[in-house]
């Protein structure tokens, strides 16, 4: 029997502090991203190519799970121009 058949079995949501985030932001723009069924750095140098910025001005905290449904939070510095 498997636990986990198909993405919507798994679901993670990344949590941050938003207030606090955003009041000692101000270098980076924050997004909110949501994926399914795709690795990390995938998804990440997917908009780094769409976007044509550097994938390593893209931060991130950690490295979520593949065959799920995730949401985290990813940087861009104001400076890239996109």
């Amino acid at each position: 029997m498997k636990i986990r058949q198909k993405p919507e079995d798994f679901i993670v949501e990344e949590i941050i502090d938003l207030d606090k985030t955003i009041n000692e932001g101000g270098e980076c723009y924050l997004y909110k991203l949501t994926k399914r069924n795709i690795e990390n750095l995938k998804a990440l140098s997917y908009i780094a190519k769409k976007f044509k910025i550097p994938l390593k001005e893209i931060g991130y905290c950690g490295l979520k799970d593949r065959y799920a449904i995730t949401t985290q939070y990813i940087t861009i510095p104001k400076k890239m121009e996109f």
